[in-house]
């Protein structure tokens, strides 16, 4: 339950979906060359009753953090999205990550 991606890689395309709902939210075209893996191509979902963003840059950040903090285990900071307001990053973060990646709280949170 407290997952909230399904990622997988099937043939030369990595998908993203949400795990309760099953949408496909991100879907990276990739190709293999010489032992690595380079980007060619990429969307995102934007059919509202699936998806409530439609802001591309923060699926940029999310993607990558995505990609760097959940699959690659880099270190890698949460970008909170516009308009989070006055929530808790920690409570943002787990809507949109679950406890996949712990939260660091920022230094004035300590």
């Amino acid at each position: 339950m407290e997952d909230k991606w399904f990622i997988f890689l099937e043939n030369d395309s990595l998908h993203c979906h949400r795990s309760w709902t099953g949408a496909e939210i991100y879907c990276i075209r990739l190709w293999h060359e010489e032992g690595e893996w380079h980007l060619c191509d990429s969307w995102d979902n934007r059919e509202s009753d699936q998806y409530r963003s439609s802001d591309l840059m923060y699926d940029r950040e999310l993607l990558r953090f995505i990609i760097d903090g959940l699959m690659l285990r880099k270190p890698a900071t949460f970008p909170l999205p516009p308009g989070s307001g006055a929530a808790p990053a920690g409570v943002v973060q787990h809507t949109y990550i679950g406890r996949a990646f712990p939260e660091k709280p920022a230094p004035d949170d300590e």
